[in-house]
């Protein structure tokens, strides 16, 4: 960063004319060094009052930023020539505000070598060789069960069915500090997007309908996405010159924990972004670390802050979009939490704002990565004349042995459904998982698909490979209802159809081959459907080593011939092999 004193073309002149030259100008930067100096002080105050409570540290002002915002005004005034500063037309096409108020692609730093928005390169062991032989891969990969005794296969290698992966580009510039020349500290993890077209198969019209007015061309093209910003492992195992070479975050710890909520055109490329807030009018939370309520100080609304939400998921229901997420410390770790997604325009930056509120939160207990869908159902009034369809939440708690249940709605009711996996014996039983939020339905069949995974092994302990799981797979799969129209309790949805396991070719910039290798953890956490469920597109948000968010589209013609028919009355468990 470069502070022009005078300007560049000035002509040499002796020590007493160059100091009245920039006498005017020196006052003005000891202004602006005595406003830092107080900006400081009155942060440092704020931070000591909020000292008890760690999650309204994140409404304290950056000095840091203050600081930086008024060199680069100074710089942009005056360049080396002392004269107004123009944009070059190259610099004008990376433009973070485009003619639309829309931000475009982050701009790439060619000199410098860092491209923020490219798919990244990782230490060597992140990457899952699926082409080494068996006698030599680890014994927790030799030695595991999988789906009917076949092993993973890469599922959008070389195929003109299917789109390359995209990576998901958000700008983390509002909470980054080190960013000029160096790749983000994490570029969001496990992402969720949904279209917002009218043929979507959900219904999320109230919920966006205010943020219609933003586009001249409507939203009907457009999506909506989710992605975390966390504590990410994007130089998991890296030494500190692979660090220095490929040109990594050194921060050790996150700059901050957030989800962010991105609009997204039809090429996926973010158009605006806001971080995703809490509205403190209730308390918040199940353990003693729990958030009370907390209103404003003129009484007349509350207060909302940035916390956060792990794992965050869109799913949708009656008209409205939702998140699930979890917060260990303030829920508990078995607990999954949801809220409804409050939508607003606004005279922010992006023009919107996005809210959940505190008092409308509700938990499910005890499943793993527990997805939700609507079910029509028919409602009798009291004098048993009229009949009408209401739209019935359900949850998939678990996937192996199916168990589905319903949820006490609408959020708020403080009614919360517990429930542990079935005690019914079972001659083998998997360790598949849920991944996505949201169950779809498919018309033509009457089933709802959603996507699985496994990680081996089983255990979450740290490695050389990663904090948590490693070398994940996935398997799509289907449910079907059983005894439709009849009382829950007669009412059971069984496993319909699964794929063999399956991973994305690898999207990064490792030097191997895309065929037969791919990244050592990629996790499913977003799904959605575009036109037929037959030769439609499924549009799959996935992250990648805990570091990226990226997104793939299938042809629903190659996902149904991948999805197998299984034979009745049979779980999960009763198909894993042996290699």
């Amino acid at each position: 960063m470069t502070l022009h004193l005078r300007g560049g073309n000035a002509p040499r002149q002796n020590n007493l004319t160059l100091w009245k030259g920039t006498k005017i100008r020196r006052k003005s930067y000891l202004k602006k060094l005595a406003a830092f100096i107080l900006v400081i002080t009155g942060a440092l105050l704020i931070k000591l009052h909020n000292f008890s409570d760690r999650h309204l540290t994140y409404q304290i002002i950056n000095p840091y930023h203050l600081l930086m915002d008024e060199v680069k005004k100074e710089n942009s005034r005056i360049n080396k020539n002392g004269n107004k500063t123009t944009i070059p037309s190259d610099e004008k096409k990376n433009s973070n505000i485009n003619k639309d108020n829309n931000r475009a692609t982050l701009p790439s730093d060619q000199k410098k070598g860092v491209d923020k928005c490219a798919f990244r390169s990782y230490h060597p062991n992140r990457s899952y060789k699926l082409n080494v032989p068996l006698q030599e891969q680890p014994s927790y990969l030799s030695d595991a069960m999988y789906i009917r005794g076949l092993p993973p296969h890469v599922i959008n290698a070389n195929s003109n069915l299917n789109a390359s992966p995209k990576k998901l580009c958000i700008d983390t510039v509002d909470w980054e500090f080190e960013l000029k020349d160096r790749l983000p500290f994490s570029d969001g993890q496990n992402p969720s997007l949904i279209s917002l077209s009218s043929k979507a198969s959900h219904d999320t019209t109230e919920s966006v309908k205010e943020i219609t007015s933003l586009f001249s061309d409507g939203i009907e093209n457009k999506y909506i996405g989710m992605a975390t910003f966390g504590d990410s492992t994007c130089k998991w195992n890296m030494t500190e010159k692979e660090i220095e070479t490929k040109k990594y975050s050194r921060a050790t710890k996150p700059p901050s924990k957030r989800t962010m909520i991105v609009i997204l055109d039809q090429d996926l490329i973010v158009l605006k972004q806001v971080v995703l807030m809490l509205r403190h009018d209730s308390s918040w939370g199940t353990t003693r670390k729990k958030i009370g309520k907390k209103e404003k100080s003129n009484g007349m609304d509350f207060e909302q802050s940035v916390v956060e939400f792990d794992d965050a998921r869109f799913f949708a229901h009656d008209g409205k979009l939702f998140v699930l997420y979890r917060n260990g410390p303030i829920f508990g770790y078995e607990n999954q939490v949801q809220n409804q997604i409050h939508i607003e325009t606004s005279n922010e930056r992006d023009g919107f704002h996005v809210h959940v509120k505190a008092s409308e939160t509700f938990v499910v207990c005890c499943g793993r990565n527990i997805a939700f869908f609507s079910e029509r159902s028919k409602v009798v009034d009291n004098h048993g004349k009229k009949q009408s369809e209401k739209k019935e939440l359900k949850a998939l708690i678990w996937i192996d042995p199916v168990s589905v249940k319903s949820v006490d709605f609408p959020p708020g009711s403080g009614i919360d459904i517990t429930v542990k996996q079935s005690s019914t014996k079972q001659k083998k039983k998997s360790s598949i998982h849920g991944t996505n939020g949201y169950l779809l339905p498919l018309e033509n069949t009457s089933e709802l698909m959603g996507i699985a995974h496994f990680h081996r092994p089983e255990g979450r302990q740290q490695s050389d490979y990663a904090r948590h799981g490693h070398h994940y797979t996935h398997a799509f799969f289907t449910i079907k209802l059983l005894n439709k129209g009849s009382s829950e309790a007669e009412e059971k949805y069984y496993l319909s159809r699964i794929s063999n396991e399956f991973v994305f070719s690898v999207a990064s910039g490792m030097n191997i081959e895309k065929s037969s290798a791919t990244d050592i953890i990629q996790f499913a956490s977003g799904l959605d459907l575009l036109g037929s469920d037959i030769d439609g597109k499924l549009l799959i948000s996935y992250g990648i080593n805990d570091c990226e968010a990226a997104s793939i589209s299938l042809n629903m013609k190659l996902v149904q011939e991948l999805l197998i028919q299984v034979p009745d009355g049979s779980e999960v468990g009763d198909l894993m092999q042996k290699l």
